[in-house]
């Protein structure tokens, strides 16, 4: 928890250290296929991913990215039952490179979906589960994709499943 306080902190003083590259979305979805997986297959919940065909390079840390990619797949594995689904997918919209994991899980409540992002915020139904984090991941999630001057954003029905997206830039010859 103490490396995860100080990564935000780095984030809020505008010093999170990023080395941006140009790399595929093709490779940011394969790299977290290969680390997450095993746990789906272990919790007996399908897992799927997809990239769009054609999607320009993304400019962006990978590790940090991928770090992202995890935090969320993660979070959607632990609230997804077994037999239920999570989707990994990127997609061009709008100028950008948009990642989106959907998930077939709880979902969350209107009133806690507008806080998930929150440091230590955990909605009240997830305080009562055995394994649930701190509260940090989410925070973290949002502070590394900003710093890399993208959006993110959550959209959910309780007793449906999420969908947790995140827009990176696209790569420019002259970034």
């Amino acid at each position: 928890m103490v490396n995860e306080l100080q990564e935000i902190s780095l984030a809020d003083a505008g010093e999170l250290r990023l080395n941006r590259r140009s790399v595929s979305a093709d490779e940011l979805v394969e790299r977290a296929t290969l680390l997450f997986s095993s746990e789906a297959k272990q919790k007996n919940v399908n897992f799927l991913a997809e990239v769009q065909s054609g999607m320009p390079q993304v400019y962006a840390d990978p590790d940090r990215i991928a770090q992202v990619i995890l935090n969320i797949l993660k979070n959607a594995l632990f609230y997804t039952e077994p037999g239920g689904t999570v989707k990994l997918s990127a997609a061009f919209k709008d100028g950008r490179a948009v990642f989106s994991v959907q998930d077939t899980g709880i979902g969350i409540a209107p009133g806690d979906l507008a806080h998930v992002f929150d440091r230590f915020y955990r909605s009240e139904r997830s305080r009562h589960r055995a394994g649930g984090g701190a509260g940090l991941g989410l925070a973290i999630a949002k502070s590394i994709v900003e710093a890399h001057g993208g959006e993110i954003w959550a959209e959910s029905r309780v007793n449906q499943g999420s969908t947790f997206s995140f827009s990176v830039p696209v790569y420019k010859q002259n970034p």
